[in-house]
């Protein structure tokens, strides 16, 4: 009969069974396992803006506002956008429409998504101080990843 040892020492029978337990249980955790994406990511809502304005030296300023909505946007007493990312257009295909700079803002689902455009006082105010720049046009696209 075959006794296990371990550095010529007899191995207990029940820390065979233990060992055994541990296995089972850790391989039924990886079978049940599955690395699907969360709701939450699926309904993750991305917004782009590119800003046309006269004078290019206020895009600086108009960047600075655009990104500050990060934290001054407040929906249910928390800021609610993800992220907000820009930088000047630098693609040389020829297409950008006069886009001078591009912003990316992510939104956790299109209700916040539709809060933004719609009723948050702090975008509101945004477009009321473009008014005052030398603005002159916006290309906006909205999609949610892996929707088409």
């Amino acid at each position: 009969m075959y006794t296990p040892t371990y550095k010529n020492q007899r191995v207990p029978p029940w820390a065979l069974g233990i060992c055994a337990l541990a296995l089972i249980a850790l391989g039924s955790v990886f079978i049940s396992w599955s690395p699907s994406p969360s709701p939450a990511a699926a309904m993750t809502v991305l917004h782009i803006v590119g800003f046309k304005v006269a004078n290019a030296t206020e895009l600086p300023d108009i960047s600075r506002n655009m990104l500050a909505l990060k934290d001054s946007c407040v929906r249910d007493g928390r800021p609610y956008i993800l992220d907000v990312r820009g930088g000047r257009q630098s693609n040389k295909e020829g297409h950008d429409g006069g886009v001078q700079v591009v912003f990316l803002v992510e939104f956790g689902n299109q209700a916040d998504a539709d809060y933004y455009i719609d009723h948050d006082p702090a975008h509101t105010a945004f477009k009321t101080y473009l008014g005052t720049t030398s603005f002159t046009g916006a290309t906006v696209l909205d999609f949610t990843p892996g929707e088409f």
